[in-house]
């Protein structure tokens, strides 16, 4: 009988093996992080558990290791990634769709990193107010692997009247874009300061509610960042391009160059603002 393997790229998880260990002795990390990481250390491996298969014919035996199943493995991840795209497609409506991005800025990183709970909960929040369809996903990282905290949103380009009445946009536009950066600048800001005078928040390292409040107002001067794709004629599209990030590592095998003794790792990623390939260490 011939038996049918999934080969995988496990580079990732052999640096995660080879240098983790001593990199958490030094740098403290959250649970969630450290459980992640060691859910892929130990994926496809006898330490995850181990099915065993028998053919009814020659009686050949195949030992089958068991997945981490964490979105951010580049072993098992691929699976998460079509059953996410699956999902949603059913779901999606059979209308043109638009493509929006809504990033903080990146002032207010040091808090995100503090008060990850509420930010997430705000974002999702402050873009649900329509009868429209939407599908809205977090993104944490650029593709540089930066603290990049960002929305993209799926949105149905038109929606319900009254519940009953479908009435759809007019023109291949949304809304015009200084607008939407003007109400999005508005009511997230209006929500923060109430957080910052607020006993729940979380005050990072070297600020407090007076140094917050003044990084609050300087931020009333500046364009926030909320970009409006051309309208799509339908959204299959879009969610292919999120499903990279959702049900995907940060980071590809295959965009790994080189791994030195000194610990230093060389990746390449796309960057859309300069349109062209750059590495990174």
């Amino acid at each position: 009988m011939r038996w049918c393997t999934m080969s995988s790229n496990k580079i990732i998880q052999s640096i995660l093996n080879s240098h983790y260990p001593d990199y958490a002795e030094i740098h403290q990390q959250p649970l969630r992080v450290i459980k992640a990481i060691e859910q892929q250390m130990q994926c496809r491996t006898p330490a995850q558990g181990i099915n065993y298969y028998r053919c009814f014919e020659d009686g050949e035996t195949q030992e089958v290791y068991h997945s981490c199943r964490n979105r951010g493995c580049t072993i098992c991840g691929e699976m998460k990634r079509n059953q996410w795209l699956d999902t949603q497609k059913e779901r999606l409506l059979n209308c043109a769709h638009y493509h929006l991005v809504f990033t903080i800025p990146h002032e207010y990183l040091s808090l995100w990193l503090y008060n990850r709970k509420w930010f997430i909960n705000t974002q999702y929040k402050g873009l649900l107010n329509a009868m429209t369809g939407a599908i809205l996903t977090l993104h944490t990282w650029g593709r540089s692997l930066n603290l990049h905290p960002h929305i993209h949103v799926l949105l149905t380009a038109g929606g319900l009247r009254d519940q009953q009445e479908w009435v759809s946009t007019e023109g291949d536009f949304l809304v015009p874009a200084r607008l939407l950066k003007s109400l999005y600048r508005g009511k997230f800001q209006a929500r923060i300061k109430a957080f910052i005078e607020s006993d729940e928040i979380i005050y990072p390292k070297g600020e407090n509610q007076i140094t917050l409040l003044q990084t609050h107002r300087d931020l009333f001067k500046k364009e926030w960042s909320v970009r409006i794709q051309e309208k799509y004629k339908q959204g299959n599209g879009v969610l292919i391009y999120l499903s990279r990030y959702l049900g995907a590592a940060p980071i590809k095998p295959d965009q790994i160059e080189w791994i030195n003794h000194k610990k230093e790792v060389l990746f390449s990623y796309w960057s859309h603002r300069e349109q062209k390939q750059k590495n990174n260490d």
